[in-house]
């Protein structure tokens, strides 16, 4: 208790050093459900938008507990790292405190000076890794604890509730505010949950109830008594609201009557409340009828009493008789369908035990509750919820236990844990169309987990969502099974309805408890058909070749084409660069590119001298403008270092018709048309049983079509087969494999594609971050140059430059500066801007400069801060903050260096 005290004061006296004030659950509520940013993921993009039920991700782990929020983000688990750009301690305190307590505020009824408003109730959940201890509650103005399960600690997996209510103690008709203050270890701050009340501004009416008490004599179990009736009436000239009533017993049931909640009686009148007594275990039974209204006092309450006679035959049991969760992603959390126990039997029952063996089994919502009754033939439910930890199965048992059951009812569960991890490629799609017109791009389903999954509803939201539809022809459906390793195809369709840009997303729920998958949808919507430059690749790079003259030259294909729709005029190719003429351009384009058309062109390696040599091709459209660059790399060497020639096979008498198949261009999630080939067999015996195999690099992107003829034949002398194949290439570039058959003696066949994808422009930040060093007094102000370049090999629109926190400046000078409005960047291009940092402990938490492209998946970000020299620190310097939060500030910088660009992926821990 000594040790527990001193860190009691440490943890007060450290957090003296941050700023006053209590954590604020409502506050930590728009935190978690807003993004820090428009455009990047906020906490409830991957802890779902109700953490109050859902553990998704293993939220629960922060209920009251900042610090493990906290060590989380530093620590970037599931990509959470990128928040310390913007969240510091008392954010994430504030969202702790939302997460653990429920709810975030109380409005109380109008009350009558000197009554108390009917009680509300707070739950303080634990942390499911850590429990609190050191809890304190407070209470701030006009409002009283009326009932408590909360001590000292609360235990991990658990949590306590408090029943406060509104006391006014003197007339005013104005609100008054006050507050519950929960303190505990968990938070640097106590926590503040805000609570507010009306009073009436009319004198309180007097209630009248009558009788009591009443007695309803015995009782036989399985029967009913005669109704008894309260009177309440109003005793005043003021008018009297009633608020709810109850029996806080099951045994005395209200079987009618003219009374509710909300009903007004005026002077004089009344209303009466019915009641019976309907016994569910043999002895005597007593209770109260809770009368609530806004008069003095605020409630009534009416004394019952009655006894029941014993008769046999009790039993209970649960339909179904077991339950199997079936396979459920580890960590997550399932919650079972209903589960009834039912009173088969000719007497009364009282539950007084419901509680799982094993922790991972829970009860999620029940009316199946300790002290409830079932009379002969009634029934109550309740829903299971299972949070497996690890992979393999589990198993436990409900024990359900009752009053007149000689032994207790055990519900065996069971459920099997696996990785359940079901992911999008790709997880963005960018989509461009003239409005009124249709275009439609795959997207594939990949189950990367170790068991099968089973796809749930699949749904698109957003802005502009309804421009965009899952066609009916794809195989991703609610419903579908995908093996381990196995691939379904959703396709999606763009439609637009106006120009400009046109957003939405699709969202595919797994079955089992498996994270959701959602792929972000963007769209171009033109006012008429426009062409569209799509590369296979944005950079080629030649193999190793010597300076032999014999040395044939190595070709490279790139593939141009046209996915708008409307015509490309002819591309002009152009060699530029200072090792140009290490390249030789073969063959170009010399036509007009129709919608959906495509020209390939052949580029190869002729150096002159050795060494590794660079250039780039030159794609240019009408009036000189460039529309890509593709950068060319090859090396030049003394010896040869060429990859060795393609395994043969000697024949023996089978023979293709064929060497070599060249698919051409493919677009990347989509499968070429069938190449046949023939295989005869010239020789005089007859083979074995055909087995073929494709291996190689891109092995996996080539097939053998399901019932081809030559699967399996056997071939008779002169006799023949045919083999279809098909290319759906993974990436874009040239893909090779080879085709080789086990065991017969069939020449090997290489097989060549190309994959369409396409190229794009980019955004690079040079630095990667932006770090000033803290000075002394009166130095002068510090500026850093930025310079912000295009990589990609098509342009890219910087439409926006912003300082996103306070402390620094930015400023642009110089011929090469970037204009303050949109600025278009050609391949290569690069333009500069000025950070600055006048001194001051504003910059203390650092900013971040958002660079915003007008392209999907082109933006970037560049974290800005300041590093503070430990010879110069004092805690009233102008840089890098006091005393108190240096270290922070210096953490802020590491985890914002890690964080990288703000497009990320959720991993759910």
């Amino acid at each position: 208790m000594r040790f527990r005290g001193i860190l009691a004061g440490l943890v007060m006296a450290l957090a003296a050093l941050r700023p006053a004030g209590a954590a604020d659950p409502q506050r930590g509520e728009r935190l978690f459900m807003t993004p820090p940013v428009a455009g990047q993921l906020g906490c409830a993009d991957c802890h779902s938008d109700n953490p109050q039920l859902n553990n998704f991700g293993n939220i629960w782990v922060g209920r009251n507990q900042v610090a493990l929020i906290q060590r989380a983000v530093q620590s970037n688990t599931g990509g959470m790292g990128y928040f310390a750009s913007y969240y510091d301690e008392t954010d994430l305190a504030d969202i702790a405190a939302w997460l653990g307590n429920a709810p975030a505020r109380l409005v109380f009824a109008p009350t009558a000076p000197g009554s108390t408003a009917a009680a509300q109730r707070v739950t303080i959940s634990s942390s499911t890794k850590a429990g609190v201890s050191g809890l304190g509650l407070r209470i701030e103005g006009e409002f009283v604890v009326v009932d408590s399960t909360c001590g000292n600690e609360v235990a991990r997996f658990s949590s306590c509730t408090v029943e406060l209510a509104f006391r006014p103690a003197a007339a005013g008709g104005d609100t008054r505010e006050g507050a519950l203050l929960i303190g505990h270890e968990g938070t640097p701050t106590p926590v503040r949950l805000p609570l507010r009340g009306q009073v009436l501004l009319k004198p309180p009416a007097v209630a009248r109830v009558s009788p009591a008490a009443i007695d309803f004599g015995s009782v036989a179990l399985g029967l009913e008594s005669a109704t008894r009736v309260v009177t309440v009436s109003n005793g005043s000239a003021s008018e009297l609201v009633l608020g709810p009533m109850a029996s806080d017993t099951p045994a005395f049931a209200i079987s009618g009557g003219s009374c509710h909640a909300n009903l007004v009686l005026g002077e004089g009148q009344a209303c009466h409340v019915a009641l019976r007594l309907v016994p569910t275990a043999g002895g005597v039974a007593s209770g109260r009828l809770v009368i609530t209204h806004d008069g003095v006092g605020g409630g009534a309450a009416v004394a019952l009493s009655g006894s029941a006679e014993n008769s046999p035959g009790a039993r209970l049991v649960a339909e179904p008789a077991a339950w199997d969760f079936g396979v459920g992603a580890s960590g997550a959390r399932l919650v079972s369908g209903v589960l009834t126990m039912a009173n088969r039997g000719a007497r009364g029952l009282r539950l007084s035990e419901v509680v799982s063996s094993d922790a991972a089994f829970s009860v999620e919502r029940s009316s199946c509750v300790a002290g409830t009754s079932l009379l002969p033939g009634q029934a109550c439910q309740l829903l299971l919820a299972w949070t497996p930890l690890r992979d393999g199965a589990t198993s436990a048992e409900l024990r359900v236990a009752a009053v007149g059951l000689a032994t207790p009812l055990r519900v065996p569960l069971a459920g099997r844990a696996a990785t359940l991890l079901v992911q999008a490629s790709p997880s963005r799609l960018a989509f461009e169309e003239r409005i009124g017109a249709t275009q439609t791009l795959p997207v594939q389903l990949v189950n990367r987990g170790n068991a099968a999954a089973v796809l749930g509803a699949l749904s698109l939201s957003g802005p502009e969502s309804s421009d965009f539809a899952i066609g009916g022809d794809s195989a991703c459906r609610t419903g579908t099974r995908l093996e381990a390793g196995s691939v379904c195809t959703l396709r999606l369709s763009f439609r637009p309805s106006a120009g400009g840009e046109r957003r939405a997303r699709l969202l595919a729920g797994v079955e089992g408890g498996a994270p959701a998958i959602g792929v972000e949808l963007f769209g171009q919507g033109h006012a008429r058909a426009t062409p569209a430059l799509w590369l296979d690749a944005g950079a080629l790079r030649f193999r190793e070749r010597t300076l032999v003259a014999s040395t044939a030259p190595q070709s490279l294909h790139l593939t141009l084409a046209n996915r708008g729709g409307a015509p490309l005029p002819a591309p002009a190719l152009r060699l530029i660069g200072d090792a140009a003429a290490a390249f030789e351009l073969a063959s170009g384009c010399g036509a007009d590119l129709a919608p959906g058309g495509s020209c390939r062109v052949e580029l190869r390696f002729v150096p002159a001298a050795l060494g590794t040599h660079r250039a780039s091709l030159r794609i240019g459209g009408p009036l000189g403008r460039t529309l890509a660059a593709v950068s060319i790399e090859g090396r030049a060497v003394v010896a040869s270092t060429a990859l060795a020639a393609l395994p043969s096979v000697a024949p023996t008498g089978l023979v293709w018709d064929q060497s070599h198949t060249d698919f051409g261009t493919t677009a990347m999630g989509e499968a070429s048309v069938a190449a046949v080939l023939n295989l005869v067999n010239r020789g005089a015996g007859t083979t074995l049983p055909l087995v073929f195999a494709i291996s190689g690099s891109a092995g996996a992107e080539f097939s053998i079509d399901a019932g081809s003829a030559c699967a399996g034949a056997i071939l008779a002398p002169g006799t023949g087969c045919a083999l279809r194949l098909r290319f759906h290439p993974a990436a874009g570039g040239e893909r090779r494999a080879l085709l080789q058959a086990t065991g017969a003696g069939v020449p090997t066949i290489e097989l060549t594609g190309s994959g369409l994808a396409p190229a794009r422009g980019a955004l690079l930040a040079e630095p990667g971050a932006v770090v000033f060093q803290a000075r002394g007094e009166g130095s002068a102000a510090a500026t850093q140059r930025l310079l912000i370049a295009n990589p990609g090999a098509l342009e890219v629109t910087l439409s926006a430059l912003g300082l996103q926190g306070s402390g620094f400046t930015l400023a642009s000078s110089g011929p090469d500066t970037c204009p303050s409005g949109e600025a278009v960047l050609l391949p290569g291009e690069q333009c500069s801007v000025e950070i600055g940092w006048p001194g001051g402990a504003a910059a203390s938490n650092g900013a971040l400069l958002a660079l915003t492209a007008a392209e999907p998946f082109a933006s970037t970000s560049v974290p800005v801060s300041v590093s503070e020299d430990p010879a110069q620190r004092s805690n009233a310097g102008t840089g890098g903050g006091a005393l108190a939060g240096w270290w922070a500030a210096a953490l802020l910088l590491v985890v914002a260096l890690c964080a990288g660009s703000a497009r990320r992926q959720c991993r759910h821990g």
